[in-house]
């Protein structure tokens, strides 16, 4: 594969082979594009994000904290640091990335989502606590709530329709009739 010498050449094959779903390539050509212009945040921004969907969650999170001192206000930098994050098992951190997206947003669409996703988060509060390690989802839905009181003891029966209890032990019952041996 020959990589293009012009930076937006490069990044334009980049976002081509990345909505092919061709990670790994689109990862090599974002790469060339930040070589030659190291200064594009959108170039390094695409990178990142190639960098993530590759499974390289960390060096996409170091990639977009970087983005973000030289522009703290590239909203979608938020957004692709709250993804990084979540796959790295940060959840808080997520969370946090995604409120400040919200703050820097003018896009009514992409805010949407970003409010979907945070209300998403937001509702599991296991997830939250960043001190405990991701546990999978179907582990948490069957999980009792912390958050809740105990629940309170079950109610006495209803003594006006409640039989007294017999004095006498209950008799078993008598065993059931051998069955016929044919002969009468």
């Amino acid at each position: 594969m020959t990589l293009p010498t012009d930076a937006p050449t490069a990044n334009l094959e980049g976002r081509r082979r990345y909505l092919a779903g061709d990670y790994a390539a689109a990862l090599e050509f974002f790469r060339r594009a930040v070589e030659l212009d190291p200064t594009n945040l959108e170039y390094r921004n695409n990178y990142a994000l190639a960098l993530l969907r590759t499974g390289n969650a960390a060096a996409a999170e170091r990639e977009l904290e970087a983005i973000l001192r030289q522009d703290p206000n590239r909203a979608r930098a938020y957004a692709n640091l709250a993804d990084a994050r979540l796959a790295l098992g940060d959840t808080a951190g997520a969370i946090a990335a995604f409120q400040r997206f919200l703050l820097v947003s003018q896009n009514p669409r992409e805010r949407a989502v970003v409010e979907r996703r945070l209300q998403e988060l937001q509702r599991v509060p296991e997830l939250v606590r960043p001190s405990q390690p991701p546990q999978p989802i179907d582990t948490l839905l069957r999980a009792p709530r912390r958050d809740t009181a105990p629940s309170p003891p079950p109610t006495p029966p209803d003594t006006a329709r409640a039989k007294p209890p017999s004095a006498t032990p209950a008799r078993p019952a008598p065993p059931p009739p051998p069955p016929p041996n044919g002969r009468r």
